[in-house]
C-alpha cells in the first residue's frame, strides 16, 4: 500500500515467503510480528537487522540469501 522511497524496500531481502495464515498473523499483529523478530521495520536495513524465523535468526542479504545471526536480543545489546 502507499510504498516507500527507501531503496532497501525493491531488494530481494526485503521479501519473504509466508504460509498465507502467517501473512495474515504478522500484518494483524504487527507489533508483536516487530517484538519477535518476525519483521523487519520498515526504514531499518535488513543486511544489519536479524529477523527470526522457525529455525533461528537470520540477516537477509541484498541478493536474497540469508545467514546465521545472533538473536536480536543479543545483537541489539552489543
Amino acid at each position: 500500500m502507499g510504498g516507500s522511497k527507501s531503496a532497501v524496500t525493491g531488494l530481494a531481502a526485503n521479501g519473504v515467503l509466508l504460509h498465507p495464515a502467517c501473512h495474515l498473523k504478522v500484518e494483524t499483529n504487527r507489533n508483536e510480528a516487530l517484538n519477535r523478530g518476525w519483521l523487519v521495520r520498515q526504514g531499518n536495513d535488513p543486511e544489519v537487522e536479524p529477523f527470526r524465523r522457525y529455525d533461528g535468526w537470520f540477516l537477509f542479504k541484498a541478493d536474497g540469501t540469508v545467514e546465521k545471526s545472533e538473536p536480536k536480543e543479543l545483537f541489539l545489546s552489543s
